[in-house]
């Protein structure tokens, strides 16, 4: 009986999916695994040999390929389908309540007797947001109302 080309036999599939089971794996000699299903033994050792070591290599690449993209499909769902957050992890500054909140402490002073780091330990809803970012909206608020004051002079200056 001829054998029948490896790369479209039973036993390869056999071995296939006993090196992806687990069932086969790395520590396992050449000669254990060929004993294991008579498909195998329709080749000759050598070239079992061969092929169970091509096919073992293959399969790690593909399986390592797959990892990889399994951890960047499970990052970009992560950012894509959590519309809430942006692609940093953070809420959206726009509308959260930490904006709402500042807002609210800047109009009462408090951005002026507290340090930034305090200001950010005072509420939950800032740490939702890293320090650095959190400082960075008490320079851009405090910054915008300086230029809402400036225009507001400027207009009716020319009124």
């Amino acid at each position: 009986m001829t054998p029948a080309l490896w790369i479209k036999s039973k036993a390869k599939e056999i071995l296939k999916k006993d090196i992806i089971d687990g069932i086969v794996n790395d520590s396992m000699v050449a000669r254990d695994v060929y004993m294991m299903h008579e498909e195998y033994k329709e080749y000759d050792f050598k070239k079992f040999q061969n092929n169970f070591r091509s096919l073992k290599k293959v399969i790690r690449k593909h399986v390592g390929r797959a990892q990889v993209d399994h951890a960047c499909l499970e990052r970009d769902l992560e950012v894509h389908c959590r519309p809430d957050l942006t692609s940093a992890g953070f809420p959206f500054w726009d509308t959260s309540k930490a904006r709402v909140s500042l807002k609210r402490d800047i109009d009462e002073g408090l951005h002026e007797s507290m340090r930034p780091l305090e200001l950010w330990q005072s509420r939950n809803e800032y740490q939702e947001f890293s320090l650095k970012k959190f400082r960075d909206h008490v320079t851009q608020e405090k910054r915008r109302r300086k230029q809402n004051a400036y225009w507001l002079h400027k207009t009716q200056e020319h009124n």
